[in-house]
C-alpha cells in the first residue's frame, strides 16, 4: 500500500472505513488522526489503522454484509515493478533528497569544525615547495624551447627568401597539359575534373587548382591541381595511359622540383646518347655527348652560341 498508494490516498480511504464501520463499533481505536513523527511517517500508521480496521470489522462478522468492488481498476496495484508505481517513485524521491540534505549538513559540519593540524601544515607547504620548485623547471624549459623556436623560423625564413630554392609541398600535387584556355575560371576547371575523372574511373576531390603564367590567346598554360588524397594522385598518374583514348589531347605529370625534372631530363638524354652509340661523358653535372655539353644539372640545357 506505501508503495502504490500516496498518503492522500491513505488519508481518504481511512475516513471512508472510518464512517462506514464507526456506526458498528463506536469504540473504534483507530480513528484517531494521525501525525509525522520521527519514527514513522502519518501515512504508515494510517496504513496500520485500516488493516485494523478490517482485522476488527471481521472479527465481528460485520463485513460478511459488504461486497467490494473497485470501481476504477487505475487505483489497484499491478503486477510488475515498484517504479511503475507513482506513490513508490514519490516516496523514493522524497528518501533521496533527504539523505543528500543530511549529506550536505554532515559536510558543512566536517568544513566548519575541521582545524589543519601540524602535519597538514606540514603536507601542504612541501606539496607547494614541490610544486613552485616543478614550475620553475617548466618555465625554464618553456624558455629555451621558445628560444630554439625563433633560430628555427629565422633559419627557415633564409632558406624560403632564397631565390633558387623551392619549398612549397608538391605531395598532393599533378601538373595538366593541354587544358584548353578560357576566360571563365568555372569552364576549364571543369575541363580539368573531366580529365581527371576520365583516368581514375571516379569522381576525385580537389582542393584548389590553378594555372601557371600570364594569360595569352595563343599559348595553352599548364595547370596545377592540388588533390586531397596522396592515393588518388598515385591512381591518377598510374592510370594516365588512359588518357590516350580521351576526347582532348592532354597529358599528366608529377609536379616536381626543378632539380628533380632536370635529373630526369639528364638521365633521359644519357640513355638516349647511349643507344644511338654516341659517345658519352659526365663531369660536374654535366652532359657531354660527342665533344659537346649538352645538359647541366644545375642550369638545364646548355645553349651553344654560334661564332
Amino acid at each position: 500500500m506505501l508503495g502504490f498508494y500516496t498518503a492522500e490516498d491513505i488519508t481518504d480511504a481511512k475516513k471512508l472505513l472510518v464512517h462506514e464501520l464507526q456506526a458498528k463499533d463506536s469504540n473504534c481505536q483507530f480513528s484517531t488522526e494521525r501525525r509525522n513523527s520521527t519514527a514513522r511517517s502519518a501515512a504508515e500508521a494510517e496504513v496500520d489503522d485500516i488493516l485494523g480496521i478490517f482485522d476488527t470489522a471481521d472479527g465481528q462478522l460485520v463485513l460478511d454484509n459488504y461486497l467490494c468492488v473497485s470501481s476504477n481498476l487505475n487505483q489497484l496495484p499491478k503486477y510488475g515493478p515498484e517504479e511503475l508505481n507513482i506513490g513508490a517513485v514519490v516516496d523514493r524521491q522524497v528518501r533521496i533528497e533527504s539523505r543528500v540534505d543530511a549529506v550536505n549538513a554532515r559536510i558543512d559540519q566536517m568544513a566548519m569544525i575541521s582545524v589543519p593540524d601540524d602535519n597538514t601544515v606540514f603536507a601542504t607547504a612541501t606539496v607547494q615547495s614541490r610544486f613552485e620548485s616543478i614550475h620553475c623547471a617548466i618555465t625554464e624549459q618553456l624558455n629555451k624551447l621558445t628560444l630554439v623556436c625563433d633560430q628555427l623560423l629565422a633559419a627557415s625564413s633564409t632558406v624560403q627568401s632564397a631565390p633558387d630554392r623551392e619549398t612549397r609541398d608538391r605531395s598532393m600535387n599533378v601538373f595538366m597539359f593541354g587544358i584548353p584556355e578560357h576566360r571563365d575560371v568555372s569552364f576549364w576547371q571543369q575541363s580539368v575534373m573531366d580529365a581527371i575523372q576520365h583516368v581514375a574511373g571516379r569522381t576525385v576531390d580537389t582542393d584548389d587548382m590553378f594555372r601557371i603564367g600570364r594569360y595569352s590567346a595563343d599559348k595553352t598554360r599548364p595547370v596545377i591541381v592540388r588533390l586531397r588524397s596522396a592515393w588518388d594522385r598515385r591512381l591518377i598518374l598510374s592510370n594516365c595511359y588512359k588518357l590516350r583514348d580521351y576526347r582532348e589531347r592532354v597529358f599528366i605529370k608529377p609536379d616536381e622540383s626543378v632539380e628533380v625534372r632536370r635529373k630526369r631530363s639528364f638521365d633521359q638524354l644519357k640513355r638516349q646518347a647511349e643507344r644511338d652509340g654516341k659517345t658519352v661523358s659526365v663531369a660536374n653535372g654535366i652532359l657531354t655527348v660527342d665533344g659537346s655539353e649538352v645538359f647541366s644539372l644545375r642550369q638545364g640545357p646548355v645553349t651553344h652560341r654560334s661564332s
